[in-house]
Order: structure tokens, then sequence, then C-alpha cells
């Protein structure tokens, strides 16, 4: 073992430093060098967790402090179920802790809520003798019996001055409005907080905590979900000379994916409140969008007067007398598309934006990324582009060295697939916004139609190979075929027992069209109009992948048993049912000469079979993880697969070498679509964090000269 590191001090500090917030980071640092523990451990006590340790582990770490006692001052901030949580001795060792946090310890239900009983008297007294130090205290998931029980709880840190009230409710319903106005004169003379935070709450006990600290006030964070903010709209805020010391206001907006009228009433709410809430003091009034751009935009596709209200905010913030901004502080974006985020919010927020009060959260970042998942990823027939959509509801198209040339927003929510024109000049895209939208892509971005008629999430849209048809798939049950010259609606084809459609593909000759549901897997015939076929055998129904040969005289389907299907297009002839799998297939895949098919599973091995013989060729194994998606390159020599451990893995289709592997994507990011180049020359990626990566094929292949 060295005796000292190599690197300087000051570098190794800064490190440290930085790496505050991660635990495990500190652990191994502290590990490999005696020296640097004391320090590493000075960070690790600051902010400890123990909302889901045991009662054992707490008091583990109280004989820790005690034996370690120059730790204790260290320790700022603990966070703890209550019923958990000893006061003495902890607290006694604990003479700096300025932050306790009370919450449950789980978190798997949204609306599950720890609920407690009455506190021991000796444990008040404990709250009241050892706590003095804390002056942030926060309750997060909590329920109280009563209303007496939850201020007990309250007074007993007469100290505080931030309180955070986060989906606490109170079990009591027959409060009369004599003993709130008691409680509220109790809290009042006690209480001097200056910060209050308050997170879907209902009516009595929101009001209760306003009535009793908006003397001593000084900033107020409001959160209005559903339940608080239809009870803030029947009771106002109480408003008034007792808001004196009032400097700051926000007002917290958590849009709903799912509920565009509870999203609208927020809006409206903020509104109101923005209008009637007068105080003398009140110099920053902040509204911020806690769900991000991306719920923003969800909402204005969903609901038509969406627009309006968002009009009316930037309008009626506008006129405040003070400071004012409206900040997006959910899920930041990547910091090197800030700018194209605020030429966006401009159309719904003009006034703020005109003065510069539009507040977009970033995240650093070393490349340009999505703001969420990629559902897809495709490549123009020309290989000049590499066109991807995500769940932040945008576009973007890359061109072959993975620069960025185009990116716009093309629907309200996220785009779920996207399709070329056979000449490379159009694009389809289809949204969660029930549309499915075309894109003339020759030189800026221009929308040249809307295909609309779906009722619910359009999941899948394809291009037909001659360029005469658009097809789609839909929650909705149906597939809608879309004349794409005049973009009339065609045709409606009914999904076989009302079976939701989450893809559709043509067959190369244009003549076949395959819907992919949650029960069955359909074949439909355009060119005779007979009726569907749903693939099945021996009471088996293969559903979870499939794939056209390039003559388009059979098709191959996966099932979830592990089990591969080939049938004849022309016949409807069950041609083969070949079983090595032994769980869900995800993935099959012709060659480009129609000579092998290719099939994957979560079972690990990806299987090369003779697409004639059905026999196994090769088993391409050695890789960790399950994998979704894999496809052939042009030439057919390679296979690029992606895999659950983050990686892309290249492999060869003579011998079943690993040409590669590539972990390009950030740490934690799952690879999700992967695809070559029709030339065959880039291979790309995108992954759930947002980022795609684009490769040159010659540069992977810098041991060997490939003519792919």
């Amino acid at each position: 073992m060295f005796s000292s590191p190599k690197l300087p001090w000051e570098v190794l500090e800064r490190i440290i430093n930085h790496s505050g917030d991660n635990l495990q980071v500190l652990r191994n640092i502290s590990l490999t060098c005696r020296q640097l523990r004391p320090r590493c451990l000075c960070l690790m006590v600051t902010d400890i967790a123990l909302s889901k340790k045991s009662r054992a582990d707490v008091f583990a770490l109280c004989d820790f402090l005690q034996v370690y006692p120059h730790l204790g001052p260290l320790v700022g901030s603990i966070t703890s179920r209550p019923d958990n949580f000893p006061p003495f001795p902890l607290l006694h060792v604990l003479p700096n802790l300025s932050q306790l946090t009370f919450t449950r310890g789980t978190h798997n239900t949204s609306d599950q809520r720890l609920e407690l009983g009455s506190l021991p008297l000796s444990v008040l007294t404990c709250y009241r003798r050892f706590g003095t130090p804390v002056v942030t205290l926060r309750l997060s998931y909590l329920s109280f019996p009563t209303y007496a029980e939850f201020c007990r709880l309250l007074l007993a840190f007469a100290s505080i001055r931030e309180f955070y009230c986060d989906f606490v409710k109170i079990r009591q319903t027959d409060i009369t409005i004599a003993q709130l106005d008691r409680t509220t004169r109790c809290l009042s003379q006690s209480l001097h907080i200056r910060t209050l935070t308050l997170v879907q709450l209902e009516n009595p006990l929101a009001k209760l905590l306003l009535e009793s600290t908006h003397q001593t006030m000084e900033t107020l964070v409001l959160t209005a979900d559903q339940d608080t903010a239809s009870a803030l709209c029947q009771e106002p805020l109480p408003v008034g000379s007792g808001w004196a010391r009032l400097r700051s206001l926000t007002l917290q907006l958590p849009l709903n994916d799912h509920n565009s009228q509870f999203n609208a009433s927020l809006v409206e709410n903020a509104i109101g409140i923005l209008k009637g809430f007068q105080t003398p003091r009140l110099a920053t009034t902040t509204i911020d969008f806690t769900s991000g751009i991306r719920g923003l935009l969800r909402w204005i596709g969903d609901k038509e007067d969406s627009l309006g209200l968002c009009l009316d905010l930037d309008r009626t913030l506008a006129g405040v007398g003070h400071q004012r901004r409206i900040l997006f502080s959910g899920n930041p974006v990547c910091s090197r598309r800030r700018d194209f985020w605020h030429q966006e919010l401009a159309k719904y927020f003009p006034g703020l934006a005109g003065q510069g009060l539009l507040i977009v959260a970033t995240k650093s970042a070393t490349v340009i990324a999505h703001h969420g998942e990629v559902h897809s990823l495709v490549c123009s027939p020309n290989s000049n582009w590499i066109a991807t959509g995500a769940d932040d509801s945008t576009i973007i198209l890359w061109d072959s060295d993975g620069h960025l040339v185009q990116e716009w927003v093309a629907h309200a929510g996220s785009v779920l697939s996207l399709a070329f024109s056979p000449d490379g000049q159009y694009l389809a895209s289809a949204g969660q916004d029930k549309k499915v939208a075309v894109w003339d892509i020759s030189q800026s971005p221009r929308k040249i139609a809307t295909l609309e008629g779906h009722a619910y999430t359009v999941e899948s849209c394809a291009w037909s190979p001659d360029g005469t048809v658009i097809a789609s798939g839909s929650y909705d049950t149906t597939i809608r075929l879309w004349d794409a010259r005049t973009f009339r609606l065609l045709i409606v084809l009914k999904s076989p027992n009302s079976d939701d459609v989450f893809d559709v593909r043509f067959s190369p000759d244009g003549r076949w069209l395959v819907s992919q549901g949650m029960l069955v897997c359909t074949l439909w015939d355009l060119m005779s109009g007979a009726p569907p076929k749903v693939l099945h055998s021996d009471g088996h129904i293969y559903l979870d992948a499939f794939a056209f040969d390039p003559e388009s005289k059979r098709i191959a389907a996966g099932s979830d048993n592990g089990g591969i299907g080939i049938w004849d297009l022309l016949t409807g002839e069950l041609l083969s049912v070949v079983e090595q799998h032994t769980s869900q297939v995800s993935n099959v895949a012709f060659s480009p000469d129609g000579k092998l098919l290719l099939s994957t599973s979560w079972d690990n091995p990806l299987i090369l079979w003779d697409a004639s013989t059905h026999a196994i060729i090769l088993s391409l194994e050695g890789h960790a993880g399950r994998t979704d998606t894999a496809c052939f390159s042009p030439c057919g020599k390679y296979v690029a697969a992606e895999y659950s451990d983050e990686a892309v893995r290249l492999w060869r289709t003579d011998d079943g070498s690993c040409v590669t592997t590539l972990y390009e994507h950030p740490s934690g990011a799952r690879v999700l679509r992967v695809g070559f180049s029709p030339d065959g020359k880039t291979l790309s990626s995108g992954a759930s964090d947002g980022t795609v990566s684009v490769r040159r094929m010659s540069n992977i292949m810098s041991l060997e000269k490939t003519n792919l």
C-alpha cells in the first residue's frame, strides 16, 4: 500500500467534497487510503438517513457516536421514522443538529402514510429539552390521530424557523371550528416560523398552519394537488395585515399527466391567488411547474383551452408590481438545449419570456440529449439522417457524424414512433396526443399534415414501401390507413379481440401489414382484403416479436414461451415452430439475404438460425443481462444488440465472435434502440436517459477492413 496518494491533496479534497452526496463513493475513498478516512467520515455523518433502518440500527448509531464523540457535532441533518427515533440519547449527543425529518420508512405507494399514535410525554419532553438546535422540521407522509397530537409534536420544537409539511393527514374528522380557532391561537403564540412549505394537505390542516404562522412568515411555498387546490378555491387564503412580513410567495403546480381538468384547476387557482393575495412587503412571486416542461406540454395538448390559461397566467403574473418569474424545476433538461426550450416556452408565456423571467432547471451535460426516454430511432433511406423521438415531446434530426441538425416539439406528450418516407423527404411521427404528424424535412422541419381520429395514444406509424400509404396503430384497438398524398383516411381496421395495437409494419413489397397487440399478432392482406389472420399454433399465440423476410414470402413471430413460428404468407401455412429459448422471445429479424434468422430472448443468448432448415447455426453468448432489440447490418456480416447491462455489442455472423462492446451511454442508462444506417456506415443507439450515440463503423472496425 502506498504511504500517501500520488495526486495533490488539494485535488483529493475537492474530489471528496464533490462526492459528499454519494455515500458509496465516500466509503470507497475511505477504504482506499487511511489518511483520507477522517475527511470522508466527516462528510458521511453530515446527513444521516435512518428512515429505512430498524430501531436496533438507530441505537447502534447512538453507540457509535458515543464511542466517537468528535463526530456528533458534525451531524447536521437526520431523516428517520418518528416511531424509531430515540430522542435520548440521540439528540443529547448531537449538539449541532439543525434539520430533523420525520417520514415513513418505505415509498411503495404514493398515498401510503405512516400512522402514528399518541406520542409519550417522555418523548415530547426530550424533544423540548434537547431539540432546541433544530431550526428546520420536516414532516412527510405521516398520519396523526388528532389535531392535538399533531400540534403537540410541533410545539415540542419551539426553535423551528422552517417547517415543511407534505402529505400529512389528520385522521380526526369531528373537530369543530371553535376547536380549530383555539388550536390556531395556541400555535401562533408559540411558533415563530419564517418559512412554510405545504404539500397536499386537506383544507382544515392547511388553514390551521397558514393562520397560525402568517404573522411571522417570510417565505410561503404552496404545492397544490387536487385536494389542496379544491380546498383553497372553496375557502381562500387568509389575507390582511397579518402577512406584513411575507417577502416571497411560491405556488407550485404539479401537473398530472392523466387529469387535464385537475391541471386547469391548478392554474386557475394560481391565477386567483395572484389576483387576490396582496401583502405590503411581498417582493418575489414564483410560479413553479414542478412536473417540468414535459408535464406542461402534455397538458397543453390534452386540453383545448390550456393555452388560453397559460396566456392568462402570463398576463396576471406580468401585472404583479414586484419581482416575478415562472420556474420549471422538475425533471431538469440538458443544459445544451436550454435556449431551445426557452424559445418553445415563449409561445405560452410571451410576456415573461420577453423579460427573461422564465427559468428552466438544467443538468450539466457534455453531449446534447433528449430530456427523457428515447422511444424511436430511425435512419433515412439515403443514410443522411438519423431521427429520434423521445419522452420530451421532441424530435431531433442528427447527421451521420452525430451532430444535431434540427430539433422541434412534435407532439403534446411523448413521441412514440417515427417513419421516413421512401424518398427521405418526409417524416411521420406518432404521439401520445392521439395524433400522427407528417413533417417536410427537406429544409427546416415544417408540419404539412396532422392525421387525427384515434381515440387514444398512437403507439406506432409506418410508411408503405411505395410511399402511398401511412399506417398508424393505437391503444384504441384500431389500425388506420391514410393516403400519404392527400392525407385522407382510407380505411379503419379493427384489431381482433378488441386488442390494443402498439406496433404496425409493412412487408417489403407493401402487400402485407402486421399489427402487434397486447393479446395477438395479426396479419392483414391489403391487396385482397381477406379477413385478418391471427398468428398462433398449438394453442400458443405469437405476439411478442415479428419480422418479414426480404422477399415478402414468410413471416416469423416469437411467443412468450420461447417458441418461434414461421408462416408462408401466401398460403397461411405454418412452416415450422422452433423452440430453443426458455423464456419470452423479445426480437426476431431476417438477414438481408433472407438466409439467416436472428432471435433474442430474456434468457440471454442470441441465436442465429438457418432460415430454410430452421437449424441452429450459432448461439451468441458470453454477455450479461437480457436483450430486447437486435438487428443485422446491411451486409449481413454483423449483428448489433442492446443489453440490460447498458452496453451495445457487435457480433460477427460467420463465427459468432464479439467484435466489440460499446459503453458510450452514461452509467445507469438502459439502451433501448439500436440500428444501422442503410449504407451500413453508422451504428446508432438511444437510451433511457435521452442520450443518442451515432458511431462510424469505420472507427469501430479500426482493426479490420470491412466492406459494409
